[in-house]
């Protein structure tokens, strides 16, 4: 099946490739949901392509308008207008209720300039034209849309429809494709999604999807799905070392490649300390191979900074450019584009690269959703499987003083082939560090709690056995 690209490669990627050729898709929402912007983006996408695009503007907004505010962004492009780029405006017409004259001026201009792509906005002010009822609405619409396949071209009906409107309304049982673009209703984080309710002969994603209108139009975020019935671990016996002194004897050698560990404790247990630890043994023993350290509390400056009291070497590598620090802040995202944000830094260093989260606790105290918390942890695990990392992920407990299995209600430790858990236990009247490994995945690793230094000069340092009861 011949499809039509739109310019977005999220929105591709929800219809399996575009918009298939010859079908009368709608393109609803409520009003400023991004309608408008997304069928010019489709017609600019078109017409840099050499094919020809029709806009046939009604009363919803004035042609001088929208032409003006698409102008400002970057798929907008002056000279493809009356070349490749076509607008109609019918709003007199409409006015008067003069339908047919409507008909036989679209199909004079369609016949005339043989467009690819055909756009009605809005095609519910061309329908509120009509008079006679919703009979005679019906009617009407099948009489134009009988004649879209003739004319070899692909429909594009932009109008202003809630959801539930869809399902009564005659309009929509011509429509080959739904497209339906919505916003929350929260004021002051206020997201945008979008929806593929119909695709006649076509698999497309289901669900809504993220996405964001910026200075290049609307781009989508398709959330990331793991093919759960390929799940594969791939194995391989070469280990990684952590760079702390004395964990890899706990872990049997330490990490084997392509795994994901899940590092947890509590604040200053000395989590982010033994992630750029991992992240300079990775960089010393795969030589060809990059890194990318996600920070999302952190600043990159104040990473290198500790690393360098420490004595942890990384300026080397961020000099060669194998190590990047990424800052992204969790508050205002959605977690669909933090996983894309992921994912592109992941790809765009190189394939089997390291991998640092940290830490992963950020986004379950932004995002009141725990089920959507969860799918998007295991979505990016697998990614990350799929993808051959060796990952480290960070979560952050609250009791400092807990020493079993980590977020149950969540089931993190499912996804991670190792866990490593870091607590604080009293002594002496002090409060001391404490580390224990809990998982290897399908291997033996010792089993005794041992205490943990933050030194100077050395980093992370597993000292000895901790014998006895702890005391709380």
């Amino acid at each position: 099946m011949k499809r039509i690209r739109t310019g977005d490669p999220g929105f591709d990627e929800l219809t399996w490739g575009g918009i298939p050729e010859l079908s009368t898709v709608f393109i609803a929402g409520p009003p400023g949901a991004g309608k408008t912007i997304l069928a010019n983006q489709i017609a600019f996408s078109i017409a840099e392509g050499g094919e020809k695009a029709l806009i046939i503007s009604t009363l919803s907004e004035p042609l001088t308008k929208m032409i003006r505010f698409m102008c400002g962004f970057s798929f907008f492009r002056a000279e493809l207008i009356g070349k490749a780029i076509f607008f109609e405006d019918v709003s007199e017409l409409v006015r008067r209720g003069d339908t047919e004259g409507i008909l036989d001026l679209i199909e004079e201009r369609v016949r005339e300039l043989k467009p690819k792509v055909l756009i009605v906005d809005s095609v519910r002010s061309l329908l509120d034209a009509v008079t006679g009822g919703r009979d005679r609405k019906r009617d009407f619409i099948h009489r134009i849309a009988v004649r879209f396949p003739v004319w070899g071209t692909t429909a594009l009906l932009v109008g202003e429809y809630l959801l539930d409107e869809i399902g009564r309304e005659p309009e929509f049982s011509v429509a080959d494709g739904i497209v339906y673009l919505f916003g929350t209703e929260e004021e002051e984080l206020q997201k945008r999604f979008v929806q593929i309710i119909k695709l006649r002969g076509s698999p497309f994603l289901r669900g809504k999807q993220y996405f964001e209108i910026g200075p290049e139009g609307l781009r989508v975020f398709p959330r990331l799905r793991p093919k759960v019935e390929s799940i594969s671990y791939p194995l391989c016996e070469d280990r990684i070392p952590t760079g702390v002194e004395g964990l890899d004897a706990l872990l049997g050698g330490g990490v084997r490649k392509f795994t994901t560990t899940l590092l947890t404790g509590p604040t200053g247990s000395g989590k982010t300390v033994m992630a750029l630890s991992f992240a300079g043994a990775f960089l010393r023993k795969e030589r060809e191979k990059g890194f990318v350290y996600f920070t999302f509390e952190e600043s990159p400056e104040a990473l290198r900074y500790y690393a360098r009291r420490l004595g942890i070497e990384l300026e080397g590598f961020i000099a060669e450019g194998r190590l990047e620090f990424r800052f992204i802040s969790p508050v205002e995202l959605d977690l669909d584009l933090l996983a894309s944000r992921i994912v592109e830094g992941v790809r765009e260093l190189d394939s089997e690269c390291g991998v640092v989260l940290d830490s992963i606790t950020s986004f379950r105290f932004s995002h009141r959703d725990d089920v959507r918390y969860r799918e998007f942890l295991w979505s990016v695990a697998n990614f990350f499987r799929f993808n051959r990392n060796t990952s480290f992920l960070i979560l952050e407990t609250e009791d400092p003083f807990r020493g079993t299995p980590v977020a149950d209600d969540l089931r993190l430790s499912i996804l991670s082939d190792n866990v490593i858990l870091l607590r604080y236990y009293q002594r002496d009247g002090s409060v001391r560090r404490a580390v224990e490994v809990l998982k290897v995945r399908g291997e033996e690793h010792a089993r005794d709690i041992h205490e943990l230094e933050i030194v100077s000069g050395r980093g992370a340092v597993v000292g000895k056995r901790i014998e006895g009861r702890f005391l709380r």
